[in-house]
């Protein structure tokens, strides 16, 4: 019963609309903005290539963190297929959000993990400008 709870919280967080935000636009001219929130993806697909789910965890959005647990969160990526690589595409960034895309490899593993295949999948990762810091939007991925 607690399971089905926690999980029941944590597909709830999924619907909260991306467009909320407090109010302040990124500054600096659109290459700076641009390069300002490149960096930040970059540290956080890095992250979860490394498996630092503590480092990407600080990176997602405030509503997301204030009804997902940590312990839930790190628990999530034991069922994703390890990432291998991952490139940024194509930025484009609006007022207060921004939709990334990438480039991202990954293993996937049958026959309990004696044969693997890589799969490439382009991905649309979705930022969102709160309190003066670019943060991710988690959404779970389909390979």
């Amino acid at each position: 019963m607690k399971t089905r709870l926690v999980i029941g919280l944590w597909m709830c967080c999924l619907f909260v609309p991306a467009c909320t935000h407090t109010g302040k636009q990124p500054q600096g001219e659109p290459v700076e903005i641009k390069q300002e929130l490149g960096q930040r993806v970059e540290k956080y697909w890095q992250a979860r290539l490394d498996e630092e789910y503590f480092t990407t965890y600080q990176m997602e959005r405030s509503s997301f963190k204030e009804n997902t647990p940590i312990k839930l969160y790190v628990q999530l990526f034991g069922f994703y297929n390890p990432l291998k690589d991952f490139s940024i595409q194509e930025i484009q960034v609006s007022a207060h959000d921004a939709k990334v895309i990438l480039e991202c490899t990954y293993i996937l593993q049958y026959a309990r993990g004696r044969v693997t295949q890589e799969k490439i999948k382009t991905l649309e990762d979705e930022w969102v400008y709160e309190d003066g810091q670019w943060y991710h939007v988690f959404q779970r991925i389909n390979i």
